[in-house]
């Protein structure tokens, strides 16, 4: 069963109302948890010790038992909130989980949870609403570990996506990316791919996120899909906080006609890159 919510600028269909653990020997359901508040776009981040972490669609970070599905804390969440962004996890003991401000959700919060009791660290308001996943990782010019949220309204002409950074432990400001904004009425390739997904039997329109998820490489880049199909490396090579569009050693950008799609981004091994917008997959080699 799922629960039915709005959003003055999105059409919203129902949201889960609760998770079940699955044998990944037999498919035998093992435990079922209903949390407080419906559940959208999913996403477990595991912990590495038998948890995981998720939150529901108000922004509420989760911890529970991966065996068993007993929670361990939840905390956090902002009230009659949505958000097509999911929680994460970092390295460093923390998890992130985002939320939008009601009515209109056009703004949003990031918010830092301590792994050992749910603790609130820090919070940052964020001037686009929170749909996106944050990642944790070390930037470039940066010694300790960096969250990277990618952040904007999806699937509206005209808005502008964006690009957060804050200081893991402390969510100081450190850099953002002012990315492009929505030229037409649907994300890149979505019109274009209509017959190709219709003749699929699969649905018309993608309408995703406003970027794909984001990695950061080995250098401390930031490589990042949009709505806007649009595919950016990214890093703050002068340390001014602002990543400046036309600094080709700030940003690198790859037209590829076609937004990312929910969760896609990219993949990274040694002297390769790929990643798969709705309509193609993008191979580098060097």
């Amino acid at each position: 069963m799922g629960t039915s919510l709005s959003h003055p600028m999105l059409t919203l269909g129902s949201a889960d109302d609760s998770i079940t653990g699955l044998s990944a020997t037999d498919g035998s359901v093992l435990w079922t948890f209903k949390p407080e508040n419906p559940i959208w776009n999913f996403a477990a981040s595991f912990v590495g010790d038998g948890s995981f972490v998720f939150q529901d669609v108000t922004g509420r970070a989760h911890r529970a038992f991966v065996n068993n599905g007993t929670l361990i804390w939840s905390a956090g969440g902002t009230g009659k909130s949505w958000t097509d962004g999911h929680a994460s996890v970092g390295p460093n003991g923390i998890a992130y989980a985002v939320a939008n401000y009601p009515p209109n959700f056009d703004s949003g919060v990031l918010t830092a949870f301590r792994m050992t009791d749910g603790k609130v660290l820090w919070s940052q308001n964020t001037s686009r609403p929170a749909n996106g996943a944050p990642v944790v990782g070390r930037l470039f010019g940066k010694k300790t570990y960096s969250v990277v949220l990618p952040a904007g309204q999806q699937c509206k002409k005209g808005q502008q996506i964006m690009i957060y950074v804050y200081d893991a432990e402390s969510g100081k400001p450190q850099w953002t990316f002012w990315g492009p904004k929505l030229q037409g009425d649907d994300v890149a390739g979505d019109a274009e791919g209509v017959e190709a997904r219709l003749a699929n039997h699969i649905r018309a329109k993608t309408m995703p996120n406003p970027w794909g998820q984001a990695v950061i490489d080995k250098t401390g880049t930031v490589f990042v899909g949009g709505e806007t199909g649009h595919f950016f490396s990214l890093r703050d090579a002068d340390d001014d906080g602002e990543i400046n569009m036309n600094d080709s050693a700030e940003v690198s950008v790859f037209d590829a006609g076609a937004a990312w799609v929910g969760s896609s981004g990219p993949a990274l091994a040694d002297g390769m890159l790929a990643v798969a917008p709705q309509d193609r997959l993008h191979v580098w080699q060097w």
